[in-house]
């Protein structure tokens, strides 16, 4: 276990959190030996930015009557830590899987766009973005708005927020599609006027269900 660290300070590096501890006695003592009961506590209150070794001793943990303890390994324990800081980085969107067929992811938004990061000087100073959770995009037709968790990674916490609003805007994929014998009209003339060709082919670009919605009868060239 550990106490608090002080406020200024952060984790810099992963502390190595399990020791292999052998002891000896009689039988019925060591059955009366428990995890919790061996570990250690490590008091941070006056660790220092930078390495911080802490030797663990015999007398650090608690046995029952009648046992000793021959071994501890690792006998010390290295912590390294650094001035704490704090920055708003950009969120990035984390998706996986495609849309349905003739579907297209066209935008991804968050609310907020940033998010404030704390922790140890070296890796917030190089932090660029936060990633959200995976939102699972399979077979989705129509833009949704989801609430996210951040993950920002080991070492580093979030002091502010810890979820987003993601917005992800799907459309249908745009197809060509032509339409003949469009209509040529001329409006506003002064003069009689002869065209040719008095009919044209066009082609439509757009989404499948809006093209199929389009009434040829109706449609002029003017």
């Amino acid at each position: 276990g550990t106490v608090t660290l002080p406020v200024h300070l952060a984790l810099a590096g992963e502390v190595e959190d399990t020791l292999t501890v052998w002891v000896n006695g009689p039988e019925r003592d060591l059955d009366g030996v428990s995890l919790g009961r061996l570990s250690p506590e490590i008091d941070l209150s006056n660790a220092v930015a930078g390495e911080n070794i802490y030797q663990i001793l015999p007398e650090d943990l608690r046995t029952p009557s009648g046992v000793s303890i021959t071994t501890i390994d690792p006998a010390q324990i290295r912590i390294m830590l650094e001035i704490k800081q704090q920055k708003s980085v950009r969120v990035a969107a984390v998706t996986s899987g495609e849309p349905a067929p003739g579907y297209e992811v066209v935008g991804r938004s968050t609310d907020p766009e940033t998010a404030v990061v704390s922790g140890p000087r070296s890796l917030v100073e190089a932090l660029e973005q936060v990633l959200t959770s995976t939102v699972d995009l399979s077979g989705r037709r129509e833009p949704f708005t989801q609430t996210v968790t951040l993950a920002p990674g080991s070492l580093l916490e979030l002091p502010e927020q810890r979820t987003v609003e993601l917005r992800i805007e799907i459309v249908e994929q745009a197809i060509n599609e032509q339409f003949d014998d469009i209509a040529v009209v001329v409006i506003n003339n002064r003069f009689q006027v002869a065209v040719n060709p008095q009919v044209l082919g066009v082609v439509f670009s757009g989404p499948p269900s809006v093209l199929a919605e389009l009434d040829v009868a109706q449609i002029r060239m003017v």
